[in-house]
């Protein structure tokens, strides 16, 4: 789930290539978990209700897993031109890095 329109705001583009790859990932658009008390299960998730910020409409969605990723600012200003850094600032790892972009 992402509260707004587009992953590629505030991700790198390798986690976003890695995320849409996957077939068992599914990405909501803005969408939120409202209340933590909607996290349903005993001992392990089960499912989750989400609300769509544009809508309104409340899903529930079953679920065994749930990624939190908070947003990051990189801070790796000091690496350039020592090391390859993406458009963003993030340091590519993976298939990624064996391009270049001419910052490092």
């Amino acid at each position: 789930m992402i509260r707004g329109d587009d992953l590629a705001k505030d991700m790198s583009r390798y986690l976003i290539d890695q995320i849409e790859r996957h077939p068992r990932v599914t990405v909501l658009t803005r969408s939120e978990v409202r209340e933590v008390r909607e996290v349903h299960g005993d001992g392990e998730l089960r499912s989750v209700v989400v609300e769509n910020n544009k809508t309104g409409e409340r899903q529930e969605i079953p679920a065994r897993a749930l990624f939190v990723f908070i947003g990051a600012v990189p801070n790796t200003a000091w690496l350039r031109g020592t090391i390859q850094l993406d458009e963003k600032g993030f340091v590519p790892t993976g298939p990624a890095a064996m391009y270049t972009n001419g910052d490092g």
